[in-house]
């Protein structure tokens, strides 16, 4: 995990933001089987306009 957050320039405070945390342990759980990871374009557009509060 350390070296995605130093090659991505991630904030060390993401560590421990409780959706993070959230997801970790989803994935050590197994729970994310078929999972495929969304697309740089859709992480930044479509995600993130559902997200919007």
């Amino acid at each position: 995990a350390a070296k995605f957050f130093y090659s991505s320039c991630i904030p060390f405070n993401v560590a421990i933001n409780s959706y993070w945390k959230k997801y970790i342990i989803m994935l050590a759980n197994g729970k994310l089987s078929g999972f495929v990871s969304p697309s740089s374009e859709r992480l930044q557009t479509a995600l993130l306009r559902d997200e919007r509060v």
